[in-house]
Order: C-alpha cells, then structure tokens, then sequence
C-alpha cells in the first residue's frame, strides 16, 4: 500500500512536470508569433512613409525570425527595389551636378546604398543580387571628384584676394579635407585660406561730446577685446584721432594704407553722474518705512556703430546701443524712519517722564513677537533677548566704542571698511509703542541699548547719536568734492573696461 501511494504520487508529479512543459511551449510559440508580427508591421509602416533602410533591416529580422513569412519576403522586395531605382536615379542626376554641394548628395546616397547592399548580402540573400563592393568603387570614385571640385572652386575664390571669397574658398579646403584627410598640401591650402579670410580691423573712434580724450583711451582695450575673438587680427596705428562716423577725415584710406580689410568706426555720446539715492519699502514686521542710502555714480553711453568693408566700400553693419553702468563705493546703509509720533516715557524712578520720538507696533503684536519678526522678516539684527526696557539695538561706532566722524573719508569704498557702519540700519526714533491688548492702553520700549552715558537717558543719548551720524553721512553724500572724488575713480573704468568689453560683444559676431 505504501508503494502504491508512492508510486501514485510519481505519476501525478510527472504529469504535472508535462503539463508545464506544454504551457511553456505554447506560451513561446506566441511570443514568437507576437513578437514576428510586431516586426512585420514595422517593416510594413516603414515601406509605407518612404524609410526603405528601416523596412529592409525589419524584413530580414522576421525573416530570421520566421523564414517562410510570406509578407517579410514581399515587403523585403519591394523595398529593395524602389530604393535601388530611386536611389540610382538621384545619383545619376546628382553626379552631373555643376555645383559640388549639389554633387555631394550623391556621395551621400551611396553611403545609403551599400548600407542595403551591406545588409542583404550579409543576410544571405543572393537572390537580390547585392554588390556592395560595386557600389564602394563607385562611391570612391565620385568621392576623389567632389574633392577636386572642392579644390578648384576654392583656388578660383583664393585668387582674388579678397577676405570674402578666401572665406568661400576656406569652407571648399575645409570640405575637400573631411572627404580626403590625407590629401597632398591641404592643410597649406587651407592655412593660406585661413590668413586671407582673417578680419584685419582698424579701430576708429568718434568724439564723444562730453569726454573726448577718454573715447580715445577705450581703442586699446577695444583692440585687445577684438584679438581674443578667432579670425581677426587688428591693425594698430600711433597718433589716432577721433572723428564723427557721419566724416570719417578719410579714414578709410588711412586704413587701407595700413593692409586693414576691416574698419570699426564706433562714436560714444555719453551722459553721467553722481547723486544720493534713496529709496523706500514698506517693512514686512510692521507698517513702518525702511529707507536705504547710498551714493552712485552713474554713467550712460549711447554708442552708433559702422563696419566698413574697406575692400568693395560696403557697409557690412551698423547700428547703435546702449551701455550703462553704475558704482556706489561698496557702501550703503539703511534707516527705519519715524513716523512723526511722539509719546511721553516714564523712564523710571527719579526721572522725568519725556516726550520722544516712537513709532507705533501693530496692534495686538508683543514686543517678543515684533522683535522675532523684524529679526526674521526684515533682516534685522535684534538682539536674541529683545525684551524690558530696551530692544538693546546696538550703535554704528568704531568698533571699540568711539564715535564715528566722517571728516577724514573722501571715498564711500572708505566708508565701506568700517565694519559697524557698513549696511548698518539705523533706527530714526527713540522707542516703540504697542497696544498688546487693543484696549488703547500703550506699554513702552525704548530702541537703542545703553551706548552712551549711563542709566535710561543713555538709551535717548545713543538713539540721538545715531539720528545725527546718519543725517551726517548723507551730508557727507551731498559734498561736491565727495561727488567728484566718486566720479573720478569710476567713470576712467566706465570708459576703459565696461566700454569696451561691451562693444566687442556686440559686435563680435560680424566678423
């Protein structure tokens, strides 16, 4: 009995394993079938929209797939017959081509011709008769032509002398080199190419109405801009002088004396100018004004433009555009205004209540919820413990405590060295006033910490020191000779580093 479960289970197991065999094979007898019909239409799509290369490529896969697939055979016929007629006609008509970048199509529909032979003869396909190695011969040969059509249409141009046909002649060399790298003296037909096409520019600036001698002074650094740029080489002169584009003083034919091909004529018209700028945003924390401060030189230049082909007389471009540029020294500062509200303080014990300047909080805002949002909202640096007597808003000072004078600065680049005052935000009041509870009972709290002299009215001194210093530096601002000192330091770079560098990338992509 043992024997016979046993053996009763074998047998179970076996047809088991059978039955997995059966389902394995038919589940792959339809991938296969799936997977040939998949190709098949492939072919088919590709035969329909013209893509002979891919319609052949996908036949001869299902046919490898399935070798007696009738519609692979077909599709795989008639794709290698209308490419092969197609394709020969074009070559035929292209290979009598006058213009060699017409003659070129035909090297090209080789290269698609051999690919199909290629595929077919590796294939095994006899019957089709692929001749690829004909068709390489043939490919080598009308190859060799294009490149001494290349040559020759090229030597024509070069014998001109002209920079615009030795730039036609350089893309013949350069064509003629991709087909045949190995040619006799290319790169000697090509290099001599490349010197005759070079932009060889003169530079020849206008006056500008307002600082004559500094638009002579940018030429230098235009030419330097102009040598970095490929294919051009600038023809340096001494004693250049400056003239309006509209009378050139025959320029022209000075530059042609000196071999240019190429003239740049630029005129500069340029206005400019140093002021106090301020400027004002409403805070984020509170409905309070946050002015900022800073003193700018300002230039402006508006500039025509000509390129001249001194070769044929012609106008290769022109045009005019604007460059503008500013400069603030590095330096600026910013204050909190005052809103014109003033309140009376108790400041304590033994002291007399005061009338000072105050700015009132948000109504239901505490002073830590105000001191964490100006800190957060308004990039303020509040003390971490703004709370009490005082918001303890430290003073612009020295940095070891000592008043700031302004007597002995000439620049705001020298402002901008003094750590406690550079980007410094200076409170315009003594001290906020907040209803906490809406009830429009006020709670006090004085700004600035005790800088200066002691006990409460040290917080009044400092807030009153710091009104003063910033009301001083915009007088500073105001200065004629700060003004000129800001002017005379920027406006020579305006002229011989912005200037020119902007004009150069305009105009770099004439060349």
């Amino acid at each position: 009995m043992h024997k016979k479960k046993m053996k009763n289970k074998y047998l179970v197991g076996s047809y088991y394993i059978d039955i997995i065999k059966i389902s394995f094979l038919v589940v792959i007898g339809i991938i296969l079938f799936v997977s040939c019909t998949s190709t098949v239409q492939i072919a088919e799509g590709a035969l329909s929209s013209g893509d002979f290369e891919k319609a052949i490529e996908s036949a001869l896969l299902a046919l490898q797939e399935e070798p007696g697939l009738v519609e692979a055979k077909q599709i795989l016929n008639s794709a290698w017959t209308r490419a092969n007629e197609q394709w020969e006609s074009s070559i035929a008509q292209y290979e009598q081509e006058q213009d060699v970048w017409e003659m070129e199509k035909a090297f090209f529909l080789y290269y698609k011709l051999f690919d199909i032979h290629t595929l077919v003869k590796d294939a095994g396909r006899s019957g089709l008769n692929p001749v690829p190695a004909d068709i390489n011969e043939r490919s080598q040969i009308i190859k060799d032509k294009i490149v001494e059509k290349h040559l020759l249409e090229g030597a024509k141009l070069i014998m001109s002398g002209t920079r615009n046909e030795a730039l036609v002649a350089l893309e013949h060399y350069m064509r003629a080199k991709e087909f045949d790298p190995e040619y006799p003296l290319i790169d000697n037909k090509i290099e001599k190419a490349r010197e005759t096409a070079m932009a060889r520019v003169f530079v020849f600036t206008g006056p500008d109405t307002n600082i004559t001698l500094n638009g002579i002074e940018m030429i230098d650094n235009i030419e330097k801009g102009l040598e970095q740029l490929d294919g051009v080489k600038v023809v340096r002169v001494p004693n250049r002088y400056a003239a309006p584009i509209d009378d050139n003083h025959r320029a022209d034919e000075f530059a042609i004396g000196h071999k240019a091909n190429l003239m740049l004529h630029v005129e500069p018209d340029t206005s400019y100018s140093v002021a106090v700028q301020k400027n004002s945003t409403v805070m984020s924390a509170a409905p309070w004004k946050r002015e900022t401060l800073k003193l700018v030189a300002l230039a402006e230049t508006n500039i025509r433009y000509v390129l001249i082909n001194l070769e044929n007389d012609t106008i290769v471009s022109e045009g005019s555009f604007t460059v503008s540029d500013s400069d603030d020294g590095g330096f600026a500062v910013s204050a909190i205004l005052h809103e014109s509200l003033k309140k009376s303080i108790n400041l304590g014990e033994g002291v007399e209540a005061k009338d000072v300047r105050v700015n009132l909080a948000p109504v239901g805002v505490t002073d830590i919820t105000l001191a964490y949002k100006l800190d957060q909202n308004d990039n303020l640096d509040i003390p971490d413990y703004a709370t009490g007597r005082s918001l303890n808003v430290p003073a612009a000072t020295f940095g070891t405590g000592e008043k700031i004078t302004l007597g002995n600065y000439d620049h705001p680049s020298e402002l901008a060295k003094i750590a406690d005052l550079q980007n410094h935000t200076f409170w315009l009041f003594d001290g906020v006033a907040y209803d906490t509870y809406g009830d429009g009972q006020l709670g006090f709290q004085l700004v600035y910490e005790q800088r200066f002299e002691s006990g409460n009215e040290g917080h009044l001194t400092t807030g009153a020191y710091e009104r003063a210093l910033y009301k001083s530096i915009e007088t500073w601002m105001r200065q004629e000779d700060i003004k000129k000192n800001m002017m005379d330091s920027f406006f020579p770079s305006f002229y011989k580093n912005t200037l020119p560098k902007e004009i150069v990338t305009k105009v770099s992509s004439l060349f």
